[in-house]
């Protein structure tokens, strides 16, 4: 798997599989926030997301949901969400949600892809 910072998740999402499609954070200026102050922002490239999603299928374990890791994972494109989508299904069709952090303006304004 590939990850470059630890896992940041609520405690409810212990038993979800874990999926890093971005990196640091988008903002990085929250005062109150020091997680990921010395990452840089990278979106994940979708070659790494696909070996991921493959790794998951193949670990035995029967994840029904899929949380997607970095603290901005909805600042990406449509079309590369529905494409991470699309390859969660094709791999693990057992899963029947996907979540993760976003922070509002990320939900309006999708600027970033690969």
């Amino acid at each position: 798997m590939h990850f470059s910072s630890g896992i940041n998740r609520p405690p409810y999402e212990a038993a979800d599989g874990f999926l890093q499609i971005t990196s640091g954070c988008s903002h990085a200026s929250c005062e109150f926030c020091t997680f990921y102050k010395d990452s840089p922002f990278i979106l994940s490239p979708m070659e790494e997301i696909e070996e991921d999603v493959k790794e998951l299928a193949q670990s035995g374990w029967n994840f029904d949901r899929i949380y997607l890791q970095g603290a901005d994972p909805f600042i990406r494109k449509t079309e590369d969400l529905l494409q991470i989508a699309d390859m969660i299904y094709r791999y693990l069709p057992q899963v029947k949600s996907i979540g993760g952090y976003a922070r509002v303006d990320n939900l309006k304004i999708r600027r970033y892809s690969r």
